[in-house]
């Protein structure tokens, strides 16, 4: 059995890899220079990759964590929205460059909410 530091550690490496993917992203397209070729493989593999870490390490955690009942509370679904949400991103940025740069303000919002609904269990 996976102890659950291995799974927050995983978890939290695909948060890094997600918000740095879209953080070159968000901010090559705010400057109006699509990324192209190796570079647009590089950003996108960083992010796919942050994306399934995400959702590997936080199932991984909900498995060891979570009451014999087995009930999702509203921090799981609060979660899983906005991990929805941030796989949302590159196509917002990629179809409407101008919103690109709200993306920069708009993707650590989403990391705050996230963030507290963990803590606070909401």
């Amino acid at each position: 059995m996976v102890p659950v530091t291995i799974y927050r550690v995983v978890h939290f490496l695909g948060l890094f890899l997600l918000f740095g993917g879209l953080g070159a992203l968000s901010a090559l397209f705010a400057a109006g220079k699509p990324p192209t070729g190796q570079l647009y493989k590089l950003i996108y593999r960083t992010f796919g990759v942050g994306m399934f870490l995400v959702l590997l390490g936080g199932f991984g955690l909900l498995a060891r964590l979570l009451t014999a009942d087995g009930d999702w509370a509203l921090w799981i679904w609060v979660k899983l929205a906005i991990w929805i949400a941030l796989g949302l991103m590159p196509l917002v940025a990629r179809s409407s460059p101008g919103r690109a740069r709200w993306l920069l303000l708009g993707v650590p919002l989403l990391g705050a909410i996230a963030a507290f609904a963990v803590v606070f269990k909401i």
